[in-house]
C-alpha cells in the first residue's frame, strides 16, 4: 500500500464510523420512537459535515456554510425531541410532525443538491481546462487583478465615513439608552437609516484595507469597533457576517493560514457574545442562563426558529392557505435602491419580512426561512433541487474567479465580503449585500486613482498577495485546494 491512499483509506474509514456513530446517536436520543425522524436528522448531518472530508481549508465556502445550518439542525432536533409545537402554522388541524419531518428532508435534499452542483461545476471545469504550458499560468493567474497603491489611505477614509455614519444615527437616536431599547423594534426606530446603516459597515472594509496595507493591529482595532457600532443596531448577522468573517477570510488566505484548532475556542467565544446580545434584544437583559454545553447549543438553534418558521410553510401549503409565488418576490430587487421614505407603499423586499408578513399579518417582524426554505416558497421541491444545483454552481464560479483565479487585493474584499451570502444569491438581502460590495469597490478602485493623481503615483507600502494557495501556482502547478471534489 502506497503512502498516499493510507491516509485516503483512513479517512473513508473514519467517514464511515462516524456516520454510523451519527445513525446510532439520533437513534439513541429519540429512544428509537421515530425511527424515520432520526434518519432524517442523521443524513441531513452527514451531508452538512462530509465537506470536513473533501477539503483541508479552514475558509473553503461549504466549511462556512457547516455554521447556521447547523445550528437550524440542532433547532428540528429539539422539535423531535421536545415536541412537535409549530409556532407561526396557519393551520391548527395537526399533522406538526409530519410538517418538521417533511421539513428536513427538504434541507437534507437543499445540502445534497448545493454541494452536487459545487462538485459537478468543478468537474466540468477540470475537463475543459486546456494544458498549461511553461510560463502561461502565471500570466493567467495575475490577469485582470488590481492591487491598492494606497490601502491604508483608504482604510482611514472608509473609517471615517463609518464612523461619522455612527455618529449621526447616535445623535438622531437620541444617545446610547436610546439605541439600546431601539434593538427590540429595530425594523420601525430604523426605518428609512438602512443607507446610513451600511455605510457604518464601511468600517469592516477598512479593517481588510488595513491588512493589505501592512497595519494589522490598526485592522484588528478597526473590525473590533466597528462590530460594537453594528451590534449597537441590534443585529449580530450583520456584525458577524459582514466585519469579522471577512476579516478572518483575508488573514487566512493573505496573512496567516488559520487552524480549526485555533478558531474554534475564538468560535466559542463570539457564539456566547452573540447569545448574549440575543438576550439583550429579546429580553432586555444582556446574561446566558445555561446549564451545560447541550441546553447552550439548543438555546442557539432556538433562536434561529427555523424548525418553527419552514413546518409553518410547508403546513400552510399544504392546506392551501400559502400559494407559491413562482419567483415574483425574487423580481422585487429592482425596488430595493428606492428609500422607503420617497415610496412609503414600497412592497416588501426583504425575503425574511415576505414571508414573515405571509406567516403573522400585518403585525409582522423577519422570519428566516432559510434558503431552501425561500426555495420551496416560490417553487415548491422543484425550486428546492434545481435552486440548490444551482447556488453551489455560483459558489464555485464565485470561489474559482474571485480567489483562485484573479487574486488582488480588490477581489479579496469582493470575495470575502460576499461569499457567504452567495448561498442565499436567490434571497433579495444577499442580492443587495453583493450589489452594494460590488458598487464600493468600484468606488475604492475610483478613490484610489484619485490618491495616485495627488500623490503624483508616489504610492504607499502595501503587501503583495501572497499564500498558501499562491505557492503551488506560481511554480505552474494547481493550487492543492482543486486537486481534490470540491
Amino acid at each position: 500500500m502506497t503512502d498516499q491512499r493510507k491516509p485516503a483509506q483512513l479517512s473513508i474509514s473514519l467517514l464511515f464510523i462516524c456516520t454510523f456513530a451519527i445513525y446510532a446517536s439520533c437513534l439513541w436520543l429519540l429512544k428509537s420512537a421515530d425511527i424515520y425522524g432520526a434518519f432524517l436528522l442523521s443524513t441531513c448531518l452527514i451531508i452538512l459535515i462530509l465537506p470536513l472530508w473533501l477539503t483541508k481549508d479552514t475558509f473553503h465556502p461549504f466549511i462556512l456554510y457547516i455554521g447556521m445550518p447547523f445550528f437550524s439542525w440542532i433547532n428540528y432536533s429539539d422539535k423531535l425531541l421536545n415536541g412537535y409545537s409549530i409556532r407561526y402554522s396557519l393551520d391548527d388541524s395537526g399533522g406538526a410532525k409530519t410538517y418538521i419531518e417533511l421539513s428536513i428532508l427538504m434541507f437534507a435534499v437543499w445540502l445534497g443538491c448545493m454541494l452536487l452542483g459545487y462538485v459537478l461545476s468543478n468537474l466540468a471545469a477540470a475537463r475543459k481546462s486546456a494544458p498549461i504550458r511553461a510560463g502561461e499560468h502565471e500570466e493567467r493567474r495575475y490577469a485582470g487583478q488590481y492591487n491598492f497603491l494606497y490601502p491604508k489611505g483608504l482604510a482611514a477614509i472608509l473609517l471615517a465615513i463609518s464612523i461619522a455614519s455612527f455618529g449621526y444615527i447616535f445623535m438622531l437616536q437620541g444617545g446610547m439608552d436610546a439605541m439600546l431599547a431601539a434593538m427590540v423594534n429595530r425594523r420601525e426606530e430604523y426605518e428609512g437609516l438602512a443607507y446610513i446603516r451600511n455605510m457604518v459597515s464601511l468600517g469592516g472594509v477598512s479593517a481588510l484595507l488595513f491588512l493589505f496595507g501592512g497595519a494589522p493591529k490598526r485592522g484588528i482595532a478597526a473590525a473590533v469597533l466597528t462590530t460594537a457600532m453594528m451590534m449597537l443596531f441590534g443585529g449580530r448577522g450583520a456584525a458577524l457576517l459582514g466585519v469579522l468573517l471577512p476579516f478572518g477570510i483575508v488573514y487566512h488566505y493573505f496573512i496567516r493560514r488559520l487552524s480549526f484548532a485555533l478558531l474554534a475556542p475564538v468560535a466559542a467565544g463570539v457564539l456566547l457574545i452573540a447569545l448574549m446580545w440575543g438576550n439583550m434584544r429579546m429580553e432586555g437583559e444582556m446574561n446566558l442562563s445555561v446549564s451545560g454545553l447541550g441546553e447552550l447549543m439548543f438555546k442557539a438553534g432556538n433562536q434561529l426558529q427555523t424548525a418553527d418558521i419552514v413546518p409553518a410553510i410547508v403546513s400552510g401549503v399544504d392546506s392551501g392557505l400559502i400559494a407559491f409565488t413562482y419567483g415574483e418576490p425574487i423580481t422585487r430587487i429592482f425596488y430595493a435602491p428606492i428609500p422607503r421614505s420617497i415610496w412609503p407603499n414600497k412592497p416588501i423586499t426583504d425575503e425574511t419580512g415576505v414571508v414573515g408578513y405571509t406567516l403573522m399579518g400585518p403585525d409582522y417582524w423577519g422570519l428566516p426561512a432559510g434558503n431552501y426554505g425561500w426555495a420551496y416558497f416560490n417553487f415548491g421541491w422543484l425550486g428546492v433541487i434545481v435552486l440548490g444545483v444551482l447556488t453551489g454552481a455560483c459558489v464555485w464560479i464565485w470561489k474559482r474567479q474571485l480567489l483562485e483565479k484573479r487574486r488582488s487585493h480588490l477581489t479579496m474584499v469582493l470575495y470575502a465580503s460576499t461569499i457567504v451570502y452567495i448561498s442565499q444569491i436567490f434571497a433579495a438581502s444577499a442580492q443587495i449585500k453583493v450589489l452594494w460590495m460590488c458598487g464600493i469597490c468600484l468606488l475604492l478602485l475610483g478613490l484610489d486613482q484619485i490618491l495616485k493623481l495627488l500623490f503624483k503615483g508616489k504610492h504607499g507600502k502595501h503587501l503583495r498577495m501572497n499564500s498558501v494557495i499562491d505557492e503551488g501556482s506560481r511554480h505552474g502547478k494547481e493550487n492543492t485546494i482543486r486537486r481534490i471534489p470540491i
